[in-house]
């Protein structure tokens, strides 16, 4: 997933696929903070879906405080 986030050549439809996979992920392994922020990153940049991208923000700051980018 975070390859497709990172390194996809048509953003958009590499973004769509790594936002399903994380979700997968997340599902998998609800402890997977860098998951949560990155579909926090989807659904703020891409969905533009705040209340969204808050929620997954706040899930990875809770499973790890000291993640920068979620907050």
């Amino acid at each position: 997933a975070v390859f497709l986030w990172e390194k996809g050549e048509d953003k958009k439809v590499a973004r769509e696929k790594a936002a399903e996979h994380l979700v997968l992920s997340v599902k998998l392994n609800p402890s997977n903070g860098a998951a949560f922020r990155l579909l926090g990153h989807y659904y703020s940049l891409e969905l533009v879906d705040l209340q969204r991208s808050s929620k997954c923000y706040q899930r990875a700051i809770t499973i790890n405080p000291d993640d920068n980018e979620a907050g």
